[in-house]
């Protein structure tokens, strides 16, 4: 069940989360909260292929063990 992105964990540790790309197709993946430093900017970010980390805006997340459920 997706749960509010408002009570997200933001310790660094990894969910997974639903977010939309610039074309608008829905994404899952799992992603983590980083806050802002050295210049870079805080939010949530996940890996879209091997070697590219984006920052995301996170519509929802889920427990990974649910996730795992639902499979």
């Amino acid at each position: 069940m997706p749960k509010s992105m408002d009570n997200a964990p933001r310790d660094g540790s990894d969910i997974r989360v639903q977010w939309r790309d610039r074309d608008g197709v829905e994404n899952t993946s799992l992603a983590h909260y980083r806050p802002a430093s050295g210049g870079r900017e805080g939010g949530w970010w996940t890996y879209v292929d091997s070697d590219t980390l984006k920052r995301v805006d996170p519509s929802a997340w889920f427990a990974t063990d649910e996730d795992e459920d639902e499979e």
